[in-house]
């Protein structure tokens, strides 16, 4: 069975594509000449402007009329990797649903063909509570929905690391998304993210691993970090966690880089047959 090197790209987001296009370019090929066959993006990708409404006039095409995709898929014909392109904010034109965008991620094959694409199907409209630390703060208020669709359709798609199955970010809190994922195959899920510094510190690494303990799959999960053009500070520590919930890899730094782990589809096999815990569930959905 295939063993596969996979990387998870961390990126202090900048307010445009013009700062942020040749931070990915470096640390793409760097995981590239590291080994990694398949490369995971962060959410945001693109942009984290100043103002976040901002994003609706930075909307692009889809594919065949997006810069920053045909970019990224010449990226990754130019470096013989796979990429999962992040996120992307992807005019939703016509009709009702018009003025609106997709926050869509997409699946880049090494000849830069485009594999797959998913729309995030959870949406962040929240309001985070300040630390308990932090007594004079304020929540902080998330409204994608303002601005973004949420998407409908599971992705799943074969990749040289596996069978992939998609997620975005605020998915990580819905357990019932990931289980359909892993009853259609997946052996690793990517988790192209933006998580708050707030919600991060409590929350990122106890999912991760939860997520991957009751479904026996790989995460790999991209993530922003540090403090961006609006204010809002993101949690960082990219991840890689095994079947058995062992972090293979974690970037508890500040800086843009990224972490390189194995999945090895042996090893999930083994976890899988000496604990069937999904052969052995009562209520299936």
């Amino acid at each position: 069975m295939k063993k596969s090197k996979i990387a998870a790209i961390q990126l202090n987001g900048k307010a445009t594509w013009a700062e942020n296009q040749p931070v990915i370019a470096r640390l793409v090929s760097d995981a590239a000449e590291a080994g990694a066959e398949v490369i995971v993006l962060p959410e945001n990708l693109y942009a984290m402007p100043a103002n976040p409404h901002e994003l609706l006039a930075l909307g692009l095409g889809a594919e065949g009329e997006n810069a920053p995709l045909d970019w990224l898929q010449t990226l990754a014909r130019f470096k013989g990797v796979w990429l999962v392109a992040g996120t992307l904010p992807i005019r939703a034109d016509g009709g009702s649903n018009e003025g609106k965008l997709w926050s869509r991620s997409y699946v880049i094959d090494s000849k830069g063909e485009i594999q797959a694409k998913y729309d995030k199907i959870h949406l962040f409209d929240v309001d985070v509570p300040p630390r308990r630390s932090a007594q004079s703060a304020t929540a902080e208020s998330y409204r994608e929905s303002d601005q973004f669709l949420h998407g409908t359709e599971l992705v799943l798609v074969e990749t040289p690391a596996g069978r992939l199955g998609m997620a975005i970010c605020f998915d990580l809190r819905f357990p019932e998304l990931f289980r359909r994922l892993t009853d259609q195959g997946a052996e690793w899920i990517c988790l192209p993210s933006a998580f708050t510094e707030t919600t991060g510190r409590a929350h990122w690494e106890p999912l991760l691993r939860a997520r991957a303990i009751e479904n026996q799959v790989y995460m790999v999960a991209s993530a922003q970090v540090g403090v961006h053009a609006s204010g809002r500070k993101t949690f960082g520590h990219s991840m890689v966690v095994d079947p058995w919930g062992t972090v293979l890899a974690n970037a508890k730094t500040l800086a843009d880089c990224f972490v390189m782990a194995e999945i090895d589809a042996e090893a999930q096999a083994h976890v899988r047959q000496q604990f069937p815990v999904l052969d052995l569930r009562r209520l299936k959905s």
